[in-house]
């Protein structure tokens, strides 16, 4: 063969692996995108439920502590003291069922028995003070595990 001929297959030799290679290059590209885009999505979706869990987890413990006061006054009779109206812990009760949506089951059910319990406290008197006192040290230590938060307040 002459050398035209050598060349002429050499450069189409080379336009076919050029292509061939941008080809399986621009392939692999789209796979790394779409998987770079799942991870993002995946890491979006848990930020998002980890902020609804930490803000369930905050509300209960507000609202657990605003019901322990306002009944704290009346189980104690002090003056400002009023027995509690039959929705009074409603607030408490919804505070829990986010807890429920959000929460591990085990913040759920520590949260659940602390609505109970709250409410003992506040229509039943001094008897449940010490289990209303150990509910919210139970729902603490599981929301710190839950959130991912030492006993110094730091993140793990």
């Amino acid at each position: 063969m002459r050398a035209e001929v050598w060349a002429l297959l050499g450069v189409v030799i080379g336009a076919v692996l050029t292509g061939a290679i941008q080809l399986i290059q621009s392939a692999l590209q789209r796979r790394w995108a779409e998987q770079d885009a799942e991870t993002v999505r995946t890491r979006e979706h848990e930020s998002r439920i980890f902020d609804h869990r930490r803000i369930a987890y905050g509300d209960f413990v507000d609202q657990f502590r605003k019901d322990y006061d306002a009944s704290f006054a009346w189980v104690y009779h002090l003056p400002d003291g009023a027995p509690p109206d039959y929705d009074a812990y409603d607030a408490l009760g919804a505070a829990a069922e986010r807890v429920g949506i959000f929460g591990t089951e085990r913040a759920y059910e520590i949260a659940h028995e602390a609505v109970n319990t709250m409410a003992a406290y506040g229509n039943e008197g001094l008897q449940h003070e010490a289990d209303v006192e150990r509910l919210i040290g139970e729902f603490r230590k599981v929301a710190r595990a839950d959130l991912g938060i030492d006993s110094a307040g730091q993140a793990r």
